[in-house]
């Protein structure tokens, strides 16, 4: 995915700064849920 998304930021240099904060996020909740989960 990385590199799919490395591509996109050489048309797109923001979104892919956006895009790599939201998957920062996104991980940061999975790893809360999953501890909660647990």
């Amino acid at each position: 995915m990385g590199g799919k998304t490395a591509k996109k930021s050489s048309k797109k240099p923001m979104k892919y700064e956006v895009e790599k904060v939201i998957d920062q996020c996104y991980s940061g909740t999975e790893l809360q849920y999953l501890i909660k989960w647990k």
